[in-house]
């Protein structure tokens, strides 16, 4: 028997259905996911929608992501539990009844731990950005993309990516507003993709081409004094995150810069090219973060459409400005 999500829902907010009945429940949503706070612990459901559309998929997409985390996160494992229903009774990890659906399961870390929370207290520490740049490029170490995978490196697939965003973009401004921005970014970045596919050659064979995290953003990443941890989403496909290392990279440079976190940034490339030791990587740098706020300022766009919020056009716009300045960094031969 099918049970409605938003009875689902309803259900989940009651102690009863969870293992080891929790004192209280508490629920958040995401634009894609319902979060239920259940004491020490978090249960993440995927909400309805054309991108988990049977129960097949949300089981494979949960699978998924679960092995995505334990890649970032060795010592913060989430398991994928059934959720079932037998005569009007809910029950999450029970062994009796139709399963309706999936959750993913994974220890609650305190807010307070989040980078954006800590950026916007203004007390994120010299420490706090180091361990959170070396994290990054111990993973990025272990992680190179092989065969197949690591063709996503190369000089003309990033360009895809490139052109793909600046498409994206004009869906969403008028023509005045968004031709200047295409002008000023396509010509820097198509001539250093020209000129340099030896180095995109390069560092797909010196491994800096890895299977990566693609949304290292501030609301990712949790940090205090002993822990560093990213949550790692799975509506990130893997063609936005299986790049050159410069990506991720650029991800949370891109947030600094446009918060002004001018020494923050400075303190996490430093430490992230001192852990690396990625000689060519400034060379990228100004590519992927041009690339990276054209990403983010589409992401926007969309989130603009699905929240009828009219502010995130204009946080979308910031965006594509910051593109622009980027690509005046890009290396001219």
């Amino acid at each position: 028997m099918a049970v409605d999500q938003t009875d689902l829902v309803k259900a989940l907010k009651k102690s009863s259905v969870y293992p080891n009945p929790p004192k209280s429940v508490k629920i958040r949503e995401t634009d894609s996911s319902y979060l239920f706070e259940a004491d020490a612990w978090l249960y993440k459901i995927k909400k309805e929608g054309n991108e988990f559309p049977t129960k097949a998929v949300k089981e494979a997409y949960c699978n998924e992501e679960s092995k995505l985390s334990l890649r970032f996160n060795p010592e913060w494992p989430s398991t994928v539990l059934p959720i079932v229903e037998q005569n009007g009774d809910v029950k999450i990890g029970g062994t009796v009844g139709e399963i309706v659906e999936y959750a993913l399961k994974m220890e609650k870390l305190p807010d307070k731990w989040l980078l954006s929370s800590h950026l916007e207290k203004n007390d994120v520490s010299a420490k706090n950005i180091s361990d959170i740049a070396t994290r990054i490029a111990e993973i990025h170490e272990i992680s190179p993309a092989k065969d197949k995978a690591a063709e996503s490196g190369k000089a003309e697939s990033f360009r895809a990516l490139c052109d793909d965003m600046l498409f994206q973009m004009k869906r969403y401004f008028e023509a005045s507003l968004t031709q200047p921005i295409l002008d000023m970014i396509r010509h820097p970045l198509e001539k250093f993709i020209d000129q340099n596919k030896r180095l995109f050659s390069k560092r797909q064979q010196k491994g800096r081409v890895v299977f990566g995290h693609g949304a290292f953003l501030p609301e990712h990443i949790f940090v205090s004094d002993e822990v560093v941890r990213f949550i790692s989403p799975q509506e990130v496909h893997r063609k936005l995150a299986d790049l050159d290392v410069a990506n991720d990279v650029s991800t949370l440079t891109v947030e600094l810069t446009r918060m002004g976190n001018n020494e923050l940034l400075e303190a996490f490339l430093n430490q992230y090219l001192e852990t690396s030791n990625d000689h060519d990587l400034h060379k990228m740098l100004p590519i992927y973060q041009t690339y990276c706020a054209l990403k983010q300022g589409v992401r926007t766009c969309e989130l603009k459409v699905a929240r009828q919020d009219e502010k995130l056009g204009t946080l979308a716009m910031e965006y594509f400005n910051l593109a622009v300045n980027f690509s005046r960094e890009i290396p001219r031969a």
